[in-house]
């Protein structure tokens, strides 16, 4: 378990410094046509950039400290699961690009697994 969280932590790193690489912008957020890009990318650095980016999001959504979770992911739901429910979700709703990408991976991942269902 020790070394998934080592895996995860790498993850989560070289997302962080591929998306800064590629923004000189001052702005911290990644806009959902960038997030779009990295999930539809055939190479390795943009999946896990995009992988990193939608477990981030799905970890903070069900934590405990955030309140009331907002998702309940099965046990047994892959990092590749949640990104091809994303990348559907984002392709299907065509919003502006230059929008926050997180608050559209929530509304995406709640789609298919809301703890109300």
């Amino acid at each position: 378990m020790q070394r998934f969280y080592c895996r995860l932590a790498c993850l989560v790193l070289i997302a962080g410094c591929s998306f800064a690489a590629g923004n000189t912008a001052s702005a911290a957020v990644i806009d959902r046509s960038k997030l779009l890009q990295a999930c539809n990318s055939h190479g390795h650095v943009g999946l896990a950039d995009c992988d990193a980016y939608v477990a981030g999001v799905a970890d903070a959504s069900q934590s405990p400290d955030s309140g009331t979770p907002t998702l309940c992911i099965p046990a047994g739901v892959t990092v590749r699961h949640l990104r091809e429910t994303v990348t559907a979700w984002l392709s299907a709703h065509a919003g502006n690009g230059s929008e926050p990408a997180a608050p559209a991976v929530r509304d995406a991942l709640k789609s298919g697994y809301s703890c109300n269902k």
